[in-house]
C-alpha cells in the first residue's frame, strides 16, 4: 500500500488512531456518521456527513493532537465526494489492501479481463464512487437530500464488451431510499440509478464514462431489470427501461434510455410509454377517458446514423374514442444528444 505519511522501523508498525500511518483510503467508524468540515476546527462550517463505513481519501495530517469528546486524535485533510475538507481521525480507520470482501458482497462482486489479461475489479471502482458498504442490506450507500435517509445501491446489470479501445464493463445500479429503521422513501421521492462504463487505465480499473446518481423512478426506488441494448452501429451501447407513477387518478409510465455522452451518462429518452386518466374520470357522469399504450423498437437498419432512430407504435383512445394504430418515427438529434418527439406526437406534454 502506498503510504502518504509513515513510520518505518524495518517493518510497518500497526499504529494507534492518534499515530495513524496514512494510506489512500480510510473508513468512518463514527455512529451514525462522521462530520466533515471546511477547516480543521470543531467550530468550522459543516460540509457534510460520512456514514459509518463510508470511505474517504486522507491526504495529510494537520496540526497537533487534540481531544474531542474524550477521543484523542488529529485533524486530517481529506478528499471526499470531489471535495477537499477536514475530519477528525479518531473516528477513521485504515483500510488494508488485503482485507477480504464481506461474504455478502460475493453476489455483486464482478471482475473482467483486460486486453493484457489483467483482472479489472468493478468492486474497486464502486468502492471509490459510493459511500461505504451496507452488509446488512447487501448494497452500497449513497447520500440522500432527506435527513437520516440514504440510497441503498445494488448492482442490477453487468455486461462486458471487447472494443477497439479495449475491454469495457458496463455496470448499472439501482437504488432505493431507506433509513436506519428500514423505512422506505415517500411517494414524492425519486429513485436513484448509477450507470458506469469501466475500462483499464494506467493504474488499473477506471471510469471511462459514468454518473453514480441519476434521479429516475418514484416512491424512492429506482427501476430494476434494465436491458442492455445496442444504440448505434459503432459499438454504441446503453440501457433501456420503463418506470411508472400515478397522482390523483392519473397514471402512466415513461421510457428511460441511458447511454454515454463524452464522460457522462445522458438520458436519451424520458418520454411517455403509457398514460391513463381513467382513475380521474367518471364515465357515468359523461367523462370520456383518454389512455395510450406504446411499443418501442430500435431501428438498427439505419446504419448510416450515429444513433439508431426509434419506431414507437401507439394504440389507445382519446376522450372515449379508439384511435387507429400508428407507428411513429423518433429521430435522434446529435446536437441535443437525445431523441426528438415528432410533430403531432399524441403523448407530448402528458404528465402524471
Amino acid at each position: 500500500m502506498q503510504m502518504k505519511s509513515s513510520l518505518v522501523l524495518g517493518l510497518l508498525l500497526v499504529c494507534s488512531q492518534s499515530e495513524i500511518a496514512y494510506a489512500d483510503w480510510y473508513k468512518s467508524t463514527a455512529e451514525p456518521s462522521l462530520v466533515v468540515r471546511d477547516a480543521p476546527d470543531v467550530g468550522a462550517a459543516k460540509v457534510g456527513n460520512v456514514p459509518v463505513d463510508g470511505k474517504v481519501d486522507v491526504l495529510e495530517r494537520v496540526g497537533k493532537e487534540e481531544s474531542i469528546g474524550g477521543n484523542s486524535g488529529h485533524w486530517v485533510k481529506i478528499q471526499w465526494k470531489d471535495k477537499t475538507a477536514y475530519a477528525f481521525d479518531a473516528f477513521l480507520t485504515p483500510i488494508a489492501d488485503d482485507v477480504s470482501e464481506p461474504q455478502e458482497r460475493s453476489a455483486s462482486s464482478t471482475k473482467s479481463k483486460s486486453a493484457s489479461g489483467k483482472a479489472l475489479s468493478v468492486d474497486d471502482v464502486l468502492d471509490k464512487v459510493y459511500e461505504g458498504f451496507d452488509a446488512k442490506n447487501n448494497c452500497r450507500r449513497y447520500h440522500s437530500d432527506q435527513p437520516d435517509y440514504h440510497y441503498c445501491m445494488k448492482v442490477d446489470q453487468v455486461d462486458t464488451l471487447t472494443t477497439e479501445e479495449g475491454v469495457r464493463t458496463y455496470v448499472l445500479l439501482s437504488g432505493s431510499m431507506t433509513n436506519a429503521a428500514g423505512e422506505s422513501g415517500s411517494h414524492v421521492d425519486a429513485g436513484l440509478v448509477g450507470a458506469l462504463i469501466i475500462g483499464e487505465g494506467k493504474n488499473g480499473a477506471e471510469i471511462i464514462a459514468g454518473d453514480p446518481n441519476i434521479s429516475i423512478g418514484a416512491f424512492g426506488s429506482g427501476p430494476t431489470k434494465w436491458e442492455f441494448i445496442k444504440l448505434g452501429p459503432s459499438n454504441y451501447w446503453g440501457w433501456k427501461n420503463t418506470w411508472g407513477d400515478a397522482h390523483q387518478g392519473i397514471g402512466g409510465s415513461r421510457y428511460s434510455i441511458l447511454a454515454p455522452y463524452g464522460k457522462k451518462i445522458q438520458e436519451l429518452a424520458g418520454f411517455v410509454e403509457s398514460y391513463s386518466d381513467e382513475g380521474n374520470c367518471d364515465e357515468a357522469n359523461g367523462c370520456k377517458a383518454t389512455s395510450y399504450e406504446t411499443a418501442l423498437e430500435i431501428d438498427s437498419t439505419q446504419i448510416s446514423e450515429k444513433v439508431f432512430p426509434l419506431a414507437i407504435t401507439v394504440t389507445g383512445k382519446e376522450k372515449g374514442k379508439s384511435i387507429p394504430e400508428k407507428t411513429w418515427k423518433l429521430p435522434f438529434d446529435s446536437k441535443a444528444w437525445a431523441y426528438v418527439e415528432p410533430q403531432n406526437w399524441p403523448l407530448k406534454g402528458l404528465d402524471f
